[in-house]
C-alpha cells in the first residue's frame, strides 16, 4: 500500500469516530492495526514483534560495552 492509502484509511477512521460510528475501543483497535501496517511497510518493523529475547538484549549490551571500551583508545598505537 502507498502512503496515500494509509492516510485515507486513518482519515476515514477518524471521521467515523468523530461522527460516533465507532466506540473509543473500536477506534483504538483499528488505529493500532493501521499503524502496525505502516510500521511494517515503511520501517520494516513487524507488528507484535514484542521485546527482543533476553539473550538478544545481552548480546547487544555486550556489543555496546565493547564499543564503549574501544571508543577512547587510539587505533594504531603500539
Amino acid at each position: 500500500m502507498n502512503d496515500l492509502s494509509f492516510s485515507s484509511m486513518l482519515r476515514t477512521l477518524s471521521e467515523d469516530y468523530y461522527n460516533r460510528k465507532l466506540s473509543l475501543e473500536e477506534y483504538r483497535t483499528q488505529r493500532k492495526s493501521i499503524l502496525s501496517k505502516i510500521d511494517a511497510e515503511f520501517n520494516g518493523i513487524k507488528p507484535d514483534a514484542g521485546e527482543p529475547e533476553p539473550e538478544e538484549q545481552e548480546d547487544k549490551s555486550l556489543f555496546m560495552r565493547t564499543i564503549s571500551f574501544f571508543k577512547d583508545s587510539d587505533v594504531g598505537e603500539g
